[in-house]
């Protein structure tokens, strides 16, 4: 799966709140994506690759991380509770700086 932008899905607009509620929206997105296909993120990414439009202070990314870290806990929490806790990944995250990147 590729290209989950933190889109709010009844308007199609970025979410306000900056860059961990687009990131949350993104996750959301993508989980959304995921169950059309019976599995999850949680259990079948391998790698994040997150693309910034600017450049994220280290507070912002601390911040990003754990609301990653918290996003990822929920969902394997969640698999544990049904039993299915041997396929939940860990996986990578890749921050890339592009400055030039369109938000549609």
């Amino acid at each position: 799966m590729a290209g989950q932008l933190g889109l709010d899905p009844p308007t199609m607009l970025l979410c306000t709140g900056g860059h961990v509620s687009e990131l949350k929206q993104a996750l959301e997105n993508s989980e959304a994506v995921a169950k059309c296909f019976n599995c999850s993120i949680s259990t079948s990414a391998i790698l994040f690759v997150i693309y910034c439009s600017s450049s994220v202070n280290k507070s912002n990314r601390t911040t990003i991380q754990n609301k990653l870290d918290g996003f990822l806990e929920q969902m394997k929490l969640h698999h544990f509770d049904s039993g299915n806790l041997s396929e939940v990944l860990d996986p990578i995250f890749l921050y890339v700086l592009v400055p030039d990147l369109p938000k549609r």
